[in-house]
């Protein structure tokens, strides 16, 4: 919850309110759980799924891909580094 989601329950309770709950509120409840909308666009590619396990399953692939080109790119990095220390005979730390 944000600060200022805080500072607004605050004060409606100072104010009297005893129920933590949202009071019902008229219209249509939204269908899309938080735990979905904070699911990133750029896994998703604008793709419809049909239901929930298909979207696990694509959000999974997806951070399984990432865990990869993460792997990678930390070897890339590596490579300069490794080189350092031999250039300087073992030393990592120039002395």
């Amino acid at each position: 919850m944000n600060e200022s989601s805080v500072r607004k329950w605050c004060i409606m309770f100072n104010q009297g309110r005893t129920s933590a709950h949202d009071e019902e509120r008229r219209g249509r409840p939204s269908l899309v759980t938080e735990d979905k909308e904070n699911v990133s666009p750029k896994c998703l590619g604008g793709k419809q799924f049909a239901n929930d396990e298909e979207l696990k399953e694509a959000v999974t692939s997806w951070l399984s891909s990432l865990a990869v080109e993460e792997h990678n790119i930390g070897i890339e990095k590596l490579v300069p580094r490794f080189n350092k220390c031999l250039d300087n005979h073992g030393n990592y730390i120039e002395k």
